[in-house]
C-alpha cells in the first residue's frame, strides 16, 4: 500500500470511528447513563452528561481502575529481538 492510498482510508476510518463512537452514546443514553442534549443551532451542537445514574457508578469504575493499575507489565519482563531484558 503506498502513501497515496493510505491517505485515501483515512477519512473512512474516521467515519467509522465517529459512527461507533455515536452508537455507544445512544446506548448509554438508552441505558439512563447518560443524557444527550441538542442545541438547535449552525454548526450543530449536542451535549452529553452522566445522569446521577450514571455518576452513582464512579466510584465503582474509578476502584476497577485502580485494580488494573495493580496488574503487572507483562512486556517490561519480556526479552527483546535482540535477546536482552528491556
Amino acid at each position: 500500500m503506498n502513501q497515496k492510498s493510505s491517505l485515501r482510508e483515512v477519512p473512512q476510518f474516521v467515519s467509522r470511528a465517529l459512527t461507533a463512537n455515536i452508537q455507544q452514546l445512544r446506548e448509554l443514553e438508552r441505558d439512563g447513563i447518560v443524557t444527550r442534549t441538542v442545541h438547535p443551532q449552525v454548526p450543530p451542537k449536542v451535549e452529553y452528561a452522566l445522569t446521577k445514574w450514571g455518576q452513582a457508578m464512579c466510584p465503582a469504575l474509578d476502584e476497577l481502575l485502580e485494580w488494573a493499575a495493580l496488574r503487572p507489565k507483562p512486556w517490561a519482563e519480556t526479552p527483546t529481538r535482540s535477546g536482552t531484558r528491556k
